[in-house]
């Protein structure tokens, strides 16, 4: 959802970097106040329902990223949690050529079970992004993911806000 989060905060910093370089950026998520910034920049939005494991509702999701991959000619899909990725895995299991790149939710690790599903979703996608060495250790061992699959981006720090002369007493 397009809620204050690290995994939305993430998606919009992408979507900006994105727009900005010329590209066209569409989201499918649940709506949230994130949603305003993204399209006042330019960013396009779809509404989906990621956050669910309902297997009528994941069907539902791949036809609906098929659909937009097909009809606005999407170059790369990326996905940030379970239901995203396992229902971009589903969309794109028959297209080739269009990269599916997985961000790997950290609050995904506290699970105590290999999540089968979700780990043949990420061995699907190209690339999967983690936010430390640690996380992506444990998303190798946890989804038998080999190192080759993985991308250490550390999160970022908005060093404005912490700039000393902008900070009122």
């Amino acid at each position: 959802a397009m809620v204050e989060s690290g995994a939305a905060r993430a998606a919009v910093d992408v979507a900006i970097a994105l727009l900005r370089s010329g590209a066209r950026v569409i989201v499918a998520s649940e709506d949230g106040p994130l949603n305003n910034e993204l399209q006042g920049l330019g960013g396009e939005w779809v509404r989906l329902v990621n956050e669910t494991g309902n297997p009528l509702t994941l069907k539902r999701n791949a036809g609906t990223i098929a659909e937009l991959v097909a009809e606005e000619r999407v170059n790369l899909v990326h996905a940030l949690g379970v239901g995203a990725s396992r229902s971009a895995a589903a969309a794109l299991k028959k297209r080739t050529g269009v990269p599916l790149v997985h961000s790997y939710a950290v609050a995904d690790l506290d699970s105590d079970y290999r999540d089968k599903a979700y780990g043949r979703a990420l061995a699907a996608g190209d690339r999967i992004l983690a936010p430390s060495g640690y996380v992506a250790e444990r998303i190798a061992t946890l989804h038998q993911i080999p190192d080759s699959k993985l991308t250490v981006i550390p999160r970022r720090i908005d060093a404005m806000r912490f700039d000393p002369p902008a900070i009122t007493p």
